[in-house]
């Protein structure tokens, strides 16, 4: 029994403390991409939500990703997975794998391609559109809480749900003080009751 509740009491810590992780890291994304008006960055990485099934399986839809960033004079390789922006809407990126490297004058040009995609894409990005490199660093559904988070419904659960959660938790833990304490009282009742049961039968006796 002894070993159930410790048992019990280690999977309650662990969910609690990856539930704890898990709301810090979608509100410091959420804070960070609302104060600078771009995309959260975590040391030379940027955090990317994927909205699209274009790199599935390797990516999967709703999936947080790292980029890591690179300067204009990188060159890329037929495999590689970059991530470009769109040249009409510079705050949509793309990140889909390289399959052909071109040159013309000097300049270099990538074709790239979704791996569910069955033809590339339609125009070559040009080096200075690309901003970064997938390296496989991935956290599949997490763009939807993300998402969600950044929405004006999700602000505002994210101002309440903690003050929400810290008063229950106080509540919880007056609840377990006052238990503690009315217990040992319960019990030397009991044992002050069966006494005076056990006297008064010798007595008679």
């Amino acid at each position: 029994m002894n070993r159930l509740k410790k048992t019990l009491k280690m999977l309650k810590s662990g969910v609690s403390t990856i539930l704890t992780v898990f709301i810090v890291f979608i509100v410091a994304f959420v804070v960070q991409t609302q104060m600078t008006g771009g995309n959260a960055q975590v040391l030379d990485y940027e955090i990317l939500t994927v909205l699209s099934g274009s790199m599935e399986p390797d990516i999967q839809t709703g999936s947080v990703i790292a980029i890591e960033a690179t300067d204009q004079s990188r060159e890329y390789s037929e495999g590689d997975v970059i991530t470009y922006a769109i040249p009409d809407d510079p705050d949509t990126y793309v990140t889909h794998r390289v399959v052909d490297v071109q040159q013309n004058e000097g300049e270099i040009s990538y074709v790239t391609q979704g791996d569910n995609s069955s033809t590339p894409d339609r125009d070559p990005v040009q080096s200075e559109q690309v901003v970064g490199h997938y390296n496989g660093i991935t956290i599949p559904y997490l763009g939807y809480a993300v998402d969600y988070a950044k929405s004006d419904q999700g602000i505002v659960l994210m101002l309440i749900a903690p003050g929400f959660l810290l008063l229950i938790s106080s509540f919880v833990q007056v609840w377990r003080i006052v238990r503690d304490t009315e217990q040992p009282k319960e019990i030397a009742a009991t044992e002050a009751v069966e006494t005076d049961k056990q006297e008064g039968h010798e007595k008679t006796l």
